[in-house]
């Protein structure tokens, strides 16, 4: 999942509008959302965003009720093979 996709899930989930993020970190709304569109924010603007949201980010957002949005997703493991 893109940060933009991220940002937009964690926002509505939290109720809270992009504005609002920007302001949080000091962005102009509008410069936010180039930086969301050109996908040019930083792990540390990530990081800004989750402590506004109140969560946790390391490659995706968690929320302390165990909403998890983005992040790896482990592969299935593959079964063995019978030789």
């Amino acid at each position: 999942m893109d940060s933009k996709k991220m940002i937009d899930t964690a926002a509505k989930y939290k109720g809270v509008s992009q504005a609002e993020i920007a302001r949080a970190l000091g962005f102009t709304p509008s410069g936010f959302n180039q930086r969301l569109q050109n996908d040019s924010l930083k792990k540390s603007d990530m990081a800004r965003i989750a402590e506004f949201l109140g969560c946790t980010y390391s490659d995706g957002f968690e929320f302390e009720d165990g909403f998890k949005i983005g992040g790896a997703v482990s592969p299935p493991k593959k079964a063995k093979s019978k030789k």
